[in-house]
């Protein structure tokens, strides 16, 4: 018996030893919420059905990203409009509930709705989530309301701004992103000059802004991005601290006088010709010589004739859009671009194309540049990584990649990359079959033939 008993204690002791002890829960409501603002919101709010003590744990999350990416993808190509607008309805009134249940005492570090078709049907509930992130003191709002680029249905912004009594109450706010979002210039300037800390605002497809200016030294703003908003005429900058801008759209008079901290920018008009390229590098001739970093559109669809261009002794880093079916004319606007910018440490080449090819001809061309036929010469000795984006097995893109090899001296690393993200929004559900198709014949073509180009003291990256 006494050993019996023994063995019984022994059992328990041992069961005791294995019992798991929920230290978590045993942690500061202010650490559990710091961990539940890093989780999705589905899945903060998932924890609810742990105990008791989580049942509105997640109501506290700092960061209420409301992204519906996968539903997005789902259905993006879908015509079905009722479909849509189903979804559209279901998204709103999860919206909805999370911000009636969310715990009023808490400030927002971010709050992001990201959805397919949300117009200004749903003006109201837009201008109560508004209301909601400023009452919560927000530091990133982001409406990403993906909808027809310039449907006239678009959500005003300042539908909600204009009737309220606590007008531009963001004294928190440090980043805005509004995409397909109706905003005017007017409304723009008054947040700057009344959010203290607001240094980034990005503005896509708003259709109603025509202008805008930021001309006090006293505005936080330093990160300045505007893209296709069809009406703009004018971006006016004087004395700011602004430190990086980026355009994307038609020629604009770009205005910019006192930026000394702006080191990058990056500009893309629509049908880049030589002139909209002199007219770039004029907007730019006050910061020509503070510049580290320039990212610009040149689709070389013709010979382009320009090849004096200013010298930018800081620059550092240089992203250019070219023409990879004319090569040859490519080629000498490239030995130009090399030569401006003395001190360039990396190059990276986005490739379009405007005719189709033949992907035969690849082997071809890397047969004859093994024997030396391609002569040209232009040594660089700051660069020491290019990357290659869009790269598809064409008989000019061997080329292209044989003339970075020869040229630049200090090369330490060359990356391939066939995808073309900036088409296609950097994500493989909403690209074409025949496009994913392409990049993986394209990535076999590299790893086969761009490889053996490429010296063995150059690393080769193929992603």
């Amino acid at each position: 018996m006494e050993k019996r008993a023994c063995l019984i204690s022994s059992s328990v002791q041992e069961k005791d030893a294995y019992k798991l002890v929920d230290r978590i829960s045993e942690l500061p409501d202010e650490i559990l919420v710091r961990i539940l603002s890093l989780l999705p919101l589905k899945e903060a709010g998932a924890t609810s059905t742990l105990s008791r003590r989580w049942l509105y744990m997640w109501a506290s999350t700092k960061n209420l990203n409301f992204d519906a990416d996968e539903t997005v993808r789902r259905y993006y190509w879908e015509y079905n409009q009722e479909l849509k607008d189903q979804e559209s309805s279901k998204y709103v009134d999860w919206v909805n509930h999370v911000v009636e249940q969310h715990r009023e005492q808490e400030d927002l570090e971010q709050f992001r709705v990201c959805f397919l078709g949300l117009d200004n049907r749903f003006t109201s509930s837009i201008d109560k989530w508004i209301q909601f992130a400023m009452k919560k003191r927000v530091q990133v709002l982001v409406l990403d309301f993906v909808t027809r680029l310039y449907d006239a249905k678009h959500y005003t912004f300042s539908n909600y701004l204009e009737t309220s009594s606590e007008h531009f109450n963001f004294e928190s706010l440090k980043v805005l992103h509004l995409e397909c979002v109706n905003v005017t210039g007017d409304v723009l300037e008054c947040m700057l000059r009344n959010c203290p800390f607001l240094e980034q605002v990005s503005v896509y497809y708003a259709n109603n802004l025509v202008e805008l200016s930021v001309v006090d030294p006293s505005i936080a703003l330093k990160y300045l991005e505007i893209r296709y908003c069809g009406d703009i005429k004018r971006i006016q900058i004087h004395d700011a601290n602004l430190v990086s801008l980026s355009y994307s759209g038609c020629p604009i008079e770009l205005d910019l006088s006192n930026v000394p901290l702006l080191i990058e920018v990056s500009i893309c008009y629509d049908g880049f010709t030589d002139e909209s390229m002199k007219l770039a590098f004029t907007h730019l001739s006050c910061c020509i010589n503070q510049l580290q970093t320039l990212m610009l559109d040149i689709p070389m669809f013709v010979q382009v004739h320009q090849k004096n261009f200013p010298v930018l002794p800081n620059l550092k880093n240089l992203e250019v859009r070219v023409c990879a079916d004319a090569c040859r004319n490519t080629l000498p606007v490239l030995t130009s671009f090399m030569k401006a910018f003395p001190n360039l440490q990396r190059l990276v080449l986005k490739l379009e194309f405007s005719f189709p090819f033949n992907p035969t001809e690849g082997e071809n061309m890397f047969k004859g540049l093994c024997y030396g036929i391609y002569t040209e010469k232009c040594p660089h000795h700051n660069i020491k990584v290019v990357e290659i984006l869009g790269y598809r097995h064409a008989s000019t893109t061997v080329e292209l990649v044989n003339y970075m090899v020869k040229n630049v001296v200090a090369l330490d690393k060359i990356v391939i990359d066939p995808a073309r993200n900036w088409a296609h929004h950097g994500t493989r559900a909403n690209k074409r079959i025949e496009e994913v198709k392409l990049e993986e014949e394209a990535r076999d073509h590299a790893m086969h033939f761009i490889r053996k180009v490429v010296p063995s003291s150059v690393e080769f990256v193929c992603l």
